[in-house]
């Protein structure tokens, strides 16, 4: 009897670890079933289930974790879409904290993709909200691109991004250089021209409002313009 009991013992065990397989896989699959249907409340729900319940720690599942909180915070689309819809800022808060845990992984590509993702909440993000300090969002992001590289130097899509942005933080300066040689030229009417078509499209431009007012009397005088 303490034979059969024994048996019947190592076989409920087996059978425990036999379903705790069957059930992990099952998540999985409901997690990225959910999350490529773009229910991604679902997947998060599956994600902590793997973490929390079944006790599955691995980093790609924080970091897909993360991705389906990116998509919930309504910043995934392209800027220009990003004011027909207030922001999430409780998903930005829980995809910043999932990023950030996952800086220091240990696998460097998993680490890199964080990076870059957190480069793009921080821009996003702040992009979205009033009366922030475009520069000093600039400035972060770079540092999360540059970390992303740092971690994974093939990461091609951190590389684009931290290319794209430092010429968006160069741009102004470079216009005021293409003005300033203008000037140097005498050429006030085509500086002036070229500055105020430019700020447009470019309102990080604003900061040199009183220079522009400056030009701008500048050209009157030459042209003979009075009001």
């Amino acid at each position: 009897m303490k034979w059969i009991l024994t048996t019947l013992f190592f076989l409920s065990t087996f059978l425990d670890g036999f379903n705790r397989v069957a059930n992990i896989n099952t998540n999985i699959e409901e997690a990225y079933h959910s999350f490529f249907a773009k229910d991604y409340k679902k997947a998060i729900g599956h994600f902590d289930y793997l973490h929390d319940s079944l006790l599955i720690l691995e980093e790609g599942i924080h970091l897909n974790k993360g991705h389906a909180q990116y998509f919930l915070t309504g910043l995934s689309g392209l800027s220009a879409d990003i004011n027909k819809t207030a922001p999430d800022t409780l998903y930005i808060g829980a995809a910043n904290n999932t990023y950030s845990r996952l800086w220091i992984a240990d696998d460097e590509n998993i680490a890199s993709r964080a990076f870059n993702q957190s480069g793009l909440l921080a821009f996003k993000a702040a992009f979205s909200a009033d009366g922030f300090n475009e520069e000093q969002t600039i400035d972060q992001s770079l540092s999360y691109f540059k970390s992303a590289l740092l971690k994974d130097p093939s990461n091609e899509n951190a590389r684009y991004n931290y290319e794209l942005l430092r010429k968006y933080k160069e741009f102004p300066e470079q216009v005021m250089e293409q003005v300033r040689k203008l000037v140097k030229q005498r050429r006030y009417v085509d500086a002036y021209v070229y500055i105020t078509e430019t700020v447009k499209s470019a309102s990080r431009l604003q900061k040199h409002q009183e220079y522009i007012k400056r030009l701008e009397d500048i050209v009157k005088i030459e042209t003979g313009y009075t009001e």
